[in-house]
């Protein structure tokens, strides 16, 4: 199963580091972001839901000016155990994220 949405990436930071079990060089992005701006300030009075994802390495020079509205792609996935997961597969770059004038 895949979907698109439309999400509001916060931050990307890289990470590389040694497995130190393996000794295998792990290395990736990390990309913050939340759903449904609009909508989590009247669902959720302590805060927005921030949720992550991770990408390879060289993904991080591709997201810029960020906060940043991305179409995402999502997928259905195995996760620990067995359960169902919903991933986050791809982003492509919006618009930059300018919040409305009421502040949402």
């Amino acid at each position: 199963m895949k979907f698109t949405s439309d999400v509001v990436v916060l931050s990307a930071r890289r990470y590389s580091m040694t497995d130190e079990k393996t000794g295998e060089l792990v290395q990736g992005t990390k990309v913050q972001y939340i759903e449904d701006w609009n909508d989590c300030m009247e669902e959720n009075k302590r805060g927005v839901s921030v949720l992550s994802a991770n990408f390879p390495f060289k993904w991080f020079d591709d997201l810029t000016d960020l906060p940043a509205t991305y179409e995402a792609d999502f997928q259905l996935a195995e996760g620990a155990r067995g359960k169902p997961v919903v991933r986050m597969t791809a982003l492509r770059f919006k618009a930059p994220f300018i919040p409305g004038k009421d502040g949402k």
